[in-house]
């Protein structure tokens, strides 16, 4: 007999993961941005089929951690005191932006493709 169910690899990523909030709306770009880990995991199980999953708040939030990340990890010394990282500089719009910038790099991937 078939099953109505079909494979979401996404959750079998998160339900194989200790601590992780029930609720999508609860998995936000700063949560992904506390587990490094589990963003790199989503992320490269998100890229599999990007035309699928490219609009999960899971993937977009992950990427956006991701990049978050980077970001915070660079600053620029002539425009930013010494060891301040940008996205404090930034605060909340600064994330924000981030994160349409990942949304957008996404959709530009999957039209691109």
């Amino acid at each position: 007999m078939f099953s109505g169910c079909t494979r979401d690899p996404i959750k079998e990523v998160l339900n194989n993961a200790d601590g992780i909030p029930q609720q999508e709306k609860d998995r936000t770009v700063n949560w992904y941005k506390t587990k490094p880990e589990l963003s790199k995991e989503i992320r490269s199980t998100c890229d599999i089929d990007t035309t699928k999953y490219f609009q999960r708040d899971d993937c977009i939030n992950a990427k956006a951690a991701m990049n978050l990340i980077l970001i915070e990890s660079y600053t620029d010394p002539t425009a930013i005191p010494q060891g301040t990282s940008v996205i404090k500089q930034w605060g909340l719009k600064g994330l924000n932006a981030v994160k349409n910038m990942a949304q957008s790099i996404l959709i530009l991937v999957v039209v691109s493709s």
